[in-house]
């Protein structure tokens, strides 16, 4: 099986491109949904982020609120630190026992969408990485819409990040979102065709 890695900026469009990869009939795995898990409640590292965080960190109904983390972690690096040495190891553990789940059903081509592929040094876990990209305005256009993030929170999520050229030059493929949703469409594709022969 082709073990594909999906990566690119914040806002970049990962999440439809894993989309329409999943319509066309290819299994994805996110790590961003898997890390979810292990701060909801319940989760064997919830009582450690309430503890470390304090009550504040939590919704009404007793769940972590991201946003409330998120600005919390990405202006502290200790706390960022923290919290990702305590998800990427769970995070890790699941994907690989996906990843053999998912050799053993017969699957050629699988990917996994994970956006700190570069920064955490995982290109060596898989056979190819795609990269998508959009351009800068079209980014922060689109995290102020999607997720009513200001400017600041916009510049801290991409500090936290590899610059999207230092990615392009180390993916196989890349995908550029910044047209239509049938321009994208065609690329992957196109990519699709190449990673098949």
């Amino acid at each position: 099986m082709m073990w594909i890695g999906l990566t690119g900026s914040i806002g970049s469009g990962k999440s439809t491109v894993a989309l329409i990869l999943k319509k066309l009939g290819y299994y994805v795995v996110n790590a961003d949904a898997i890390a979810h898990e292990g701060l909801k409640s319940g989760s064997a590292s919830f009582d450690a982020i309430r503890d470390r965080f304090g009550p504040q960190i939590l919704t009404s109904d007793g769940e972590v609120d991201r946003r409330k983390l998120g600005q919390l972690v990405f202006s502290n690096p200790i706390h960022k630190s923290w919290l990702e040495g305590l998800l990427h190891p769970m995070v890790q553990t699941k994907v690989q026992a996906l990843r053999k789940q998912l050799e053993f059903e017969g699957h050629l081509l699988a990917f996994y969408e994970v956006p700190l592929l570069f920064e955490k040094k995982l290109e060596s876990q898989f056979d190819k990485v795609i990269v998508v990209w959009v351009s800068d305005s079209v980014q922060r256009e689109r995290l102020k819409k999607r997720n009513a993030w200001t400017e600041e929170e916009i510049t801290q999520r991409n500090q936290a990040q590899w610059p999207i050229e230092d990615k392009l030059k180390r993916a196989d493929y890349s995908i550029n979102n910044d047209g239509s949703v049938e321009d994208l469409e065609g690329q992957i594709e196109s990519i699709l065709k190449r990673l098949k022969n």
